[in-house]
């Protein structure tokens, strides 16, 4: 980047693709550290931020017909968290929406909220457990999907993609790293009405905000 002129045209893009480098070098490490039992470099860290971070990669290769829409409040969103790992969750996440709405145009939209969680509400939600969560949506207008593919979204290596366009593992990989963060992911999804995937990540308590200073 020193040499590149600050007045250059290109500055924000080559920052972006070096940004996206070394996310992608932290990546692999946290695919070594899971396979080896290994938790991530977790420390508290404000979850809005690690929403938006990804979405500046996400514009930069979208289509001029995708829209993108956030509604993320300003609020106490402080989370223990490997941040790598939660920012590639959203960049799947982000990409997955964009290619469900593919060349013809549609939006994306993300929201960020507060969701406390009963005993009722646990008995629905697989693998949560009552408490106070936040809970990132990311909705797209897409295609949705069909009951058989939503029953094998999470299944590794199960992809609808072309052959040499995706690996079948980034829901998988995704949703495992959530559940080790204490949280899930849910998707509802029809035919022709496009999806939304809901990640809740526990809040953290004011003991844990110390964590990794």
């Amino acid at each position: 980047m020193a040499e590149i002129p600050e007045d250059s045209p290109l500055r924000p893009d080559i920052r972006i693709i070096l940004e996206a480098g070394i996310r992608g070098k932290d990546l692999v490490r946290q695919i070594l550290s899971f396979a080896s039992g290994q938790e991530g470099r977790r420390r508290a860290i404000r979850l809005g931020s690690l929403v938006r971070e990804p979405l500046s990669l996400l514009r930069s290769t979208l289509p001029a017909a995708i829209e993108v829409r956030t509604v993320i409040p300003d609020m106490d969103d402080t989370v223990v968290v490997d941040p790598t790992q939660i920012q590639q969750v959203m960049m799947n996440l982000y990409s997955n929406a964009a290619q469900a709405i593919g060349g013809r145009g549609g939006v994306i939209e993300i929201r960020m909220d507060h969701k406390d969680i009963d005993a009722a509400d646990a008995g629905r939600i697989t693998d949560l457990k009552p408490g106070r969560y936040f809970r990132i949506t990311v909705r797209d207008t897409g295609t949705g999907m069909s009951k058989k593919v939503l029953d094998n979204l999470f299944t590794p290596f199960f992809t609808t993609k072309k052959q040499g366009e995706g690996t079948g593992l980034g829901l998988s990989f995704s949703r495992r790293i959530i559940r080790n963060h204490g949280g899930t992911i849910t998707v509802a999804s029809k035919p022709g009405e496009g999806s939304s995937f809901q990640v809740y990540l526990p809040r953290a308590h004011l003991e844990d905000q110390g964590a990794g200073r």
